[in-house]
């Protein structure tokens, strides 16, 4: 599969070959269709918090796409369900966060994009717990997105597209000059 990795803080990206990964238990494939590009994703990749990104890392967490693949103890989302990958990848369960409904401030959770492999590649693995079913009246570009800018993925190429607004301009200016190379508008 091709995927945008970053193998140095501070650096831009590269599209990589790689192997498709396989789900474990709990996990789900997913092909992705479309991942948007969230201003954490300029964090994990300038590693400019107190805590780094792990590295190398595929960034990315607003991905949308079908499940095509399930691990061992999945039951709540199968294959050919369409789902989204949310920031929050996993988390304990157990803590007095997590057990309150705020695993997000969860001391053991893992994020997406961030300190596991993220969505910017063809092929993403999902916590099935923590994935998000997308219903067919969303489109996928719909469901990823957070911001107005997309990066989608379709059949190795990788194309930024978005609404031309002053908002979407902007943003579109802002990738820019961060050094990111605007492919398609």
């Amino acid at each position: 599969m091709k995927a945008a990795v970053v193998t140095q803080h501070k650096a831009p990206f590269t599209i990589l070959d790689l192997p498709i990964p396989s789900p474990g238990p709990g996990q789900a494939l997913v092909k992705i269709s479309a991942s948007g590009v969230c201003h954490t994703d300029v964090h994990a990749v300038d590693g400019d918090w107190p805590v780094l990104s792990r590295l190398p890392l595929t960034p990315g967490h607003e991905g949308a796409g079908i499940v095509v693949e399930v691990g061992e103890g999945v039951h709540n989302i199968k294959v050919g369900d369409r789902v989204g990958i949310p920031w929050l990848h996993s988390a304990c369960g157990e803590c007095e966060f997590c057990t309150s409904g705020w695993e997000s401030l969860c001391p053991n959770q893992e994020n997406t994009g961030f300190s596991v492999n993220g969505c910017h590649g063809e092929y993403a693995l999902a916590k099935a717990s923590h994935a998000v079913k997308i219903p067919d009246s969303l489109s996928f570009a719909q469901a990823a997105r957070k911001t107005s800018i997309y990066l989608i993925i379709q059949k190795y190429a990788y194309v930024f597209f978005f609404n031309l607004t002053i908002e979407i301009l902007a943003r579109a200016q802002h990738c820019y000059v961060r050094g990111l190379r605007v492919i398609k508008v």
